[in-house]
């Protein structure tokens, strides 16, 4: 049977906050305004393929934005012959109400407008795809319309686009 042991000591307690308390370590960053990131939001998107039912889901993080932010749009491709791309553009904003007024001392988010493109089978309509934002997360679906053998691939520096060959 083991035995548990406890000690007759208060645990450590954090002070109460006040002006001086996070001043020490906040300082450095109240001179400088520091800056981490270089480049406006860009969404993390995963695309997955059902060979069941033929069709291509895309994944879209979206975090804190709601479905009236975000606008979905299909249009001729630039990058790929013989597709078009599926559009998802918005604005990833720089600070919720509640912080409006404060002064910026650490800055790691990224905010701004964004726009990513998914390439997709050209002569899909709108009404073949469908979409469904929760919670942050834009999930879209819409059938293959390829040529049997065709696969999702990953080609490396095509700048996050997913090819579909």
């Amino acid at each position: 049977m083991s035995t548990f042991h406890t000690s007759a000591a208060p645990l450590p307690t954090l002070p109460p906050p006040s002006s001086t308390t996070f001043e020490p370590r906040y300082a450095p960053l109240r001179a400088r305004r520091v800056k981490v990131y270089a480049d406006d939001y860009v969404p993390s998107v995963d695309v997955l393929e059902s060979l069941a039912t033929g069709t291509l889901c895309a994944m879209i993080e979206l975090p804190g934005l709601s479905r009236t932010d975000v606008t979905l749009a299909i249009e001729t491709s630039t990058s790929y012959s013989g597709h078009n791309e599926l559009v998802v553009q918005g604005d990833m904003p720089h600070a919720p109400s509640e912080c409006w007024g404060y002064s910026t001392l650490l800055r790691e988010r990224r905010t701004g407008a964004f726009r990513r493109t998914i390439p997709i089978p050209k002569g899909l309509m709108a009404q073949d795809i469908h979409a469904k934002m929760d919670n942050g997360l834009l999930v879209v679906t819409f059938p293959k319309v390829a040529p049997t053998g065709t696969r999702l691939s990953l080609s490396a520096g095509s700048g996050g686009r997913i090819p579909v060959n």
